[in-house]
């Protein structure tokens, strides 16, 4: 039996993924899935044909199997078109919390502007566009029914770069004086009517200090002719989900990459005639509202998760806890490893053919929180690196390799057929058919949605267990 890898041995999941302006190849094999490929025919996988009289068809599921939880490797967060931001508390997974770190642009360099002198601050904002919620809450409650959040903004006090790489573990140091607090219910469906009578699509908006708004408004004239001097002047902000009373706690995805995403700075000046005029710079986090230099912001997130007194604290890395329950969680928190031990001893039948390969990984829909509602696959190799799934590249619509939740069944599915055609294909005494395959949450750069599967040898009443299916044809 292969030796189940430590967290030190394993190599970040797909670390391709890490590579600047790579897509991580989970999204990839998405994409993959849904395209066609040319295959020759073979013995192994045909269908069986009506009217086959030498052909006796087989389905077995007795394989060995172990399964354990392990650590998620850390994941690139940086450069992304939405953040999610909040903190939770799970009776399960303990307290995660999910913070960003962001430069902001300048709308419009070099703007036509008044002497310093003349500048008269009014209020500065920060706003946040929400993208959606409700992706860890208790499914038969309403969005945040009940749950306040609070997030702190503070200035970062040490540059961040656009060029350099920033994993859901990476900080930064930031002032500890406060400019900012948002506190209370947060609302993802109503616009938002400002005091002007304009109204703004769902979002949160935190008035800042005004020291701090003073401060960038009477910065000097090369702070506002380029973006280089705005970021020599002022690193950016921190906005960081605090622990509420709550039992629960609160989360979003914010898109920072819109319109609607920015700090709104406003102030008066005389116009010619002497009179006060009110006027506002807006400095967007991302690209999309700049219309001058669209790519010179960072941004990234941390995420941090604390499982000390949780129900998985120690579990991970135990493939005999592993035969009862495995956890998966999103944001680096998480992920599931399979073994196949005898894979091989579907070759002692004789001459075979297999039509299907089905692992079933059951999950607990008793859960309150949100599950993943589809999880990927790979194939994890000896020097600890993932490669696809040979049936993720080949195969597609329904005989595609799956991993969607079924609610009903309370279970997920993968095909993978062809890649243990492959496996069988390759066995030799000196290369033993002795398999890991690696599962995660799709997405789990961006949510925190987490679930709850059952092993091999649970002993919870009327419940399935993780098993592998196959359906095989014995030749004459």
């Amino acid at each position: 039996m292969r030796k189940p890898f430590s967290r030190t041995e394993l190599r970040p999941f797909f670390n391709i993924s890490f590579i600047k302006g790579v897509i991580h190849p989970f999204f990839f094999s998405v994409l993959l899935i849904s395209a066609s490929a040319c295959r020759k025919d073979d013995n192994l996988g045909r269908d069986v044909q009506p009217g086959d009289d030498d052909l006796f068809i087989h389905v077995t599921d007795t394989f060995n199997i172990l399964a354990e939880t392990i650590r998620s490797p850390l994941l690139r967060t940086d450069e992304r078109a939405d953040v999610f931001v909040g903190i939770y508390n799970d009776p399960v997974f303990g307290t995660t919390s999910s913070s960003f770190y962001t430069q902001v642009l300048h709308a419009d360099e070099d703007p036509d502007l008044a002497p310093v002198e003349d500048r008269k601050f009014d209020s500065i904002i920060l706003s946040m566009r929400f993208v959606s919620g409700n992706v860890y809450k208790d499914r038969n409650q309403s969005i945040f029914s009940g749950e306040p959040a609070r997030f702190e903004i503070h200035e970062i006090i040490e540059p961040i770069n656009l060029g350099s790489n920033y994993f859901s573990n990476s900080a930064v140091k930031t002032s500890p004086t406060m400019l900012g607090v948002f506190d209370g219910f947060v609302n993802l469906v109503d616009d938002v009517i400002l005091t002007d009578g304009d109204t703004v699509p769902p979002q949160i908006r935190i008035r800042l200090s005004d020291e701090f708004g003073e401060k960038l408004l009477k910065a000097g004239n090369e702070v506002y002719a380029t973006n280089e001097g705005l970021h020599d002047f002022f690193n950016g902000l921190y906005v960081k989900p605090v622990s509420v009373s709550s039992n629960k706690g609160a989360g979003a995805l914010y898109e920072i990459n819109g319109p609607n995403s920015r700090l709104e700075l406003y102030f008066r000046e005389p116009d010619s005639n002497a009179i006060d005029e009110a006027k506002t710079l807006f400095f967007p986090m991302r690209a999309a509202a700049s219309t001058v230099a669209p790519d010179l912001a960072a941004s990234f997130m941390r995420y941090e998760h604390d499982y000390e007194n949780s129900e998985i604290s120690d579990v991970l890395g135990n493939t005999e806890e592993g035969s009862r329950k495995l956890y998966m969680q999103g944001m680096a928190g998480t992920d599931v490893l399979i073994y196949f031990q005898d894979l091989n001893r579907l070759l002692d039948k004789g001459n075979i053919i297999i039509n299907l390969a089905e692992l079933y990984i059951p999950f607990d829909t008793a859960q309150e929180f949100i599950w993943p509602g589809r999880i990927a696959v790979a194939r994890l190799l000896a020097d600890s690196t993932t490669e696809l799934l040979t049936d993720q590249l080949n195969t597609f619509g329904s005989r595609g390799v799956d991993g969607n939740a079924s609610y009903s069944a309370g279970r997920y599915r993968f095909r993978i057929t062809q890649y243990l055609e492959e496996r069988l294909r390759a066995f030799s005494a000196d290369n033993p058919v002795d398999e890991v395959l690696y599962l995660s949450a799709i997405n789990n750069d961006r949510s925190p949605v987490r679930s709850v599967m059952f092993g091999t040898s649970h002993n919870i009443p009327e419940t399935d267990s993780l098993k592998l299916v196959v359906t095989y044809t014995l030749t004459r």
